[in-house]
């Protein structure tokens, strides 16, 4: 499914495949507020400067999804605000902010180098979790 506009309020995913075959596919500053991604495929998707805000997403195939990129003409970070994650595995994690977000019973296979997470819970089962620096957000990353 190709998602053509800039913002989604309130829109329900259930089992939708976002990837477009072989090729990369770029969502950039997208909105997405209280929407539901449930068992959604997100293989060669890859978010630039989104920003999700009160979203959910279970199960679903996320292990290929560059949950966030930036390039060196797009500089803002993909944004998660109190979003839950359940049962998902997540393998990409680029340059994203996590603020109180949930994620439980997720499978985390990779190191956490640019990701920040800040006011988060891990609840369950949480397997594979490599944190490389934790470090107490600045005032200014919590603003922008």
């Amino acid at each position: 499914m190709k998602l053509t506009d800039k913002h989604y309020y309130n829109q329900e995913f259930k089992k939708t495949p976002f990837y477009n075959g072989s090729f990369v596919v770029w969502w950039t500053k997208k909105i997405f507020e209280r929407c539901r991604f449930e068992g959604c495929d997100f293989t060669g998707v890859v978010a630039r400067g989104c920003y999700f805000n009160d979203c959910v997403f279970k199960r679903g195939k996320l292990q290929h999804f560059d949950i966030g990129s930036t390039t060196l003409v797009l500089h803002r970070k993909t944004v998660y605000r109190h979003c839950t994650f359940e049962r998902v595995k997540l393998r990409n994690f680029g340059i994203a902010d996590f603020y109180n977000c949930t994620f439980i019973n997720c499978d985390f296979q990779t190191a956490f180098i640019a990701a920040s997470f800040a006011h988060c819970n891990f609840i369950g089962e949480v397997a594979n979790l490599s944190l490389i620096h934790i470090s107490e957000p600045t005032r200014h990353s919590l603003i922008s």
